[in-house]
């Protein structure tokens, strides 16, 4: 009784519009804040903001100037002390201060002003003071006091002046991006044209050290005494000038074509020298224009699409990135990276680029193929959009992967680092060479001999993933990548995919997502908000040694389904051929893992124990 209305809170439309609003504000806030931050962080944007406030400033001194000296003769001439000025009382001030007219002129000329008719009060005083001042015989002190422009006056000069400092600030910031873009992009070229000439001095390198082999061995061929076989001494001498002729040409080409390459990039660097020229003096006249306003490029500010630092608690580094459209035969060409500092606190910058087109499976989130520019080592790559929902729950996921060091393990995929731009999360990851299981199982029968090493370095996997408080909750064929030989006896097994695991140090944080597939275990069928265990991945892991052995799925795709959880609940899985013809030990082991009851399930010490696993070890 006492936790029916606490669910229901917890899970009413209600509770849960509160919730999204809330995360929404929140986040808005915290962008807000950020963007404050940044602002604020630019001198010319600190001057502008001075510049405003001093003219705002000056034009409250100036109307609160006026207010006391008019405040001042007001209490002087007003005998009567009511803040009110007779006819009488104000042509005495008029008149001290040399404006002569009498107490009728007073009443005719400015009769109009006393809108009450019971006295000139301070507002109608300023008015008279404005008019009269302009009179030759007025004295200094009314000049004085007239002498400040209106409120609305100033008011309009201030707020003139706050639009041209806001055009000013947010062009410069258009031309600083501008500037920035170019960097980037040349940068980018740079990286490039560094990597290309580098393999074009390593192969002129070979040419020559190749060269420099066939001239020696010429010279020994042609100092050596004659020998029997003539014929022979002089076909070997004509095959090495041959290839010699042709290591020379290649050699030239080399040549040539490193030249050429070293003329187009200069070309490039001086176009984008004189275009950071342009900019950077036209920035020079517009900071002119603001009084010495200086700009602030510093580390990651002179690239686009940087970061926000929002995941940098859970081991994200801040980067940027770049989309370029169009770009040879590459329809999207993105190019990541980040700074790096050293021990000796020198930074680095690290390139990355992939595109649309290097991908690397299939579905929404996919891998891609992604190679630093600077070395060429190719990583694979998974990219989340930040702002999209549906993709959070999966950033965090993997993050977690990556700040538990999970692949560690030999039997795990390596995360190498997480880089957070504007817009974008990349999670760089060992890019394994190989087949996912479910692929080599299409291919090719397994026999349990073969099966066996593959699912045991499987399960060695999943007990580390245990042992540490990690919940795979999506183990299946496609999520085991098999690297190397089968026949070779040198093949291996590594787990990948984490976006849907259980991280117990999180739990708090985040829950895991059991996938509604053929593999769903029969206790998150019935109940979806169940906490993924240990038995949930065991169960996962009995349908996948299911696949190995009879290439098929053990049920069909229909767990939502009364029939489908019924079959799960009870084992009633297929047992057609090939079947019969498995070994006792694997049936049992099968039957062992896809148990209807969580409780009556292996887990992975046991499995690596039972008697079929161990005709591998005793083999060996």
């Amino acid at each position: 009784m006492d936790s029916s209305p606490q669910s229901s809170s917890d899970g009413s439309p209600s509770a849960r519009l509160v919730r999204s609003v809330s995360r929404r504000v929140s986040e808005r806030l915290v962008k807000s804040k950020r963007d404050t931050q940044v602002f604020m962080r630019k001198p010319r944007n600190l001057v502008a903001i001075g510049l405003f406030g001093l003219m705002v400033s000056r034009m409250a001194y100036n109307h609160l100037n006026e207010m006391r000296l008019t405040g001042e003769l007001l209490s002087t001439f007003d005998l009567g002390h009511d803040k009110l000025l007779s006819t009488l009382e104000l042509g005495r001030l008029l008149h001290e201060h040399g404006v002569d007219v009498s107490g009728e002129q007073v009443q005719k000329l400015f009769g109009k002003v006393d809108d009450e008719g019971n006295g000139f009060d301070f507002s109608e005083l300023a008015d008279i003071i404005r008019i009269v001042s302009v009179l030759p015989p007025a004295s200094e002190r009314l000049r004085q006091i007239s002498g400040n422009r209106s409120v609305l006056m100033d008011g309009l000069i201030v707020l003139i002046s706050g639009v041209g400092l806001t055009y000013l600030v947010l062009h410069s910031d258009a031309v600083e991006k501008k500037w920035a873009a170019s960097s980037f992009h040349s940068a980018i070229q740079y990286r490039r044209m560094q990597a290309r000439c580098s393999m074009l001095e390593q192969n002129l390198a070979s040419l020559t050290t190749e060269r420099a082999t066939l001239e020696e061995e010429i010279r020994s061929l042609e100092e050596a005494s004659p020998a029997d076989d003539l014929t022979a001494r002089n076909e070997q001498l004509r095959a090495l000038n041959d290839r010699l002729e042709q290591v020379r040409q290649e050699q030239e080409e080399a040549k040539q074509q490193l030249e050429r390459e070293v003329r187009k990039w200069q070309h490039e660097a001086e176009k984008n020298l004189r275009e950071a020229s342009m900019t950077s003096q036209k920035l020079d006249r517009m900071m002119t224009c603001m009084k010495g306003l200086g700009t602030c490029v510093k580390g990651l500010d002179a690239f686009n699409g940087i970061g926000t630092g929002e995941f940098n608690s859970l081991g994200a580094q801040k980067g940027f990135c770049s989309v370029q459209r169009n770009i040879g035969f590459h329809m999207d060409c993105i190019t990541f990276g980040t700074l790096e500092s050293d021990a000796q606190g020198h930074s680095h910058l690290r390139l990355y680029e992939t595109s649309n087109s290097r991908k690397l499976g299939e579905g929404r989130d996919c891998a891609y193929r992604c190679t630093e520019m600077t070395s060429g080592v190719e990583y694979a790559l998974k990219m989340y959009t930040i702002n999209k929902k549906e993709q959070r729950i999966a950033i965090r996921h993997d993050l977690y992967a990556h700040l538990s060091q999970v692949g560690k393990h030999p039997r795990i995929v390596s995360y190498e680092r997480v880089i957070e731009s504007e817009s974008t999360i990349f999670v760089l990851m060992e890019l394994l060479r190989g087949k996912d299981l479910f692929d080599v199982v299409v291919e090719r029968t397994l026999a349990e001999d073969v099966a066996r090493p593959l699912f045991v370095e499987l399960v060695e996997g999943l007990q580390h993933l245990h042992d540490t408080g990690v919940i795979h909750c999506d183990i299946k064929p496609e999520n085991a990548m098999v690297v190397g030989n089968i026949d070779a006896g040198s093949a291996h097994v590594k787990l990948i995919d984490f976006g849907c695991s259980c991280f117990k140090s999180y739990q708090k944080d985040i829950e895991g997502c059991v996938v509604w597939d053929c593999y769903m275990p029969p206790e998150h069928a019935a109940d979806q908000k169940l906490t993924p265990e240990v038995a949930t991945d065991m169960w996962r892991l009995g349908c996948t040694l299911y696949v190995m052995l009879m290439r098929r799925p053990p049920f069909h795709n229909d767990a939502e389904t009364r029939w489908g959880r019924e079959a799960r609940e009870h084992a009633r899985f297929c047992r057609d051929p090939p079947w019969d013809s498995l070994s006792t030990e694997a049936k049992d082991l099968i039957c062992s893992l896809i148990a209807g009851d969580p409780a009556k399930r292996l887990n992975t010490e046991q499995v690596l124990r039972h008697p079929w696993v161990a005709k591998s070890q005793g083999g060996n």
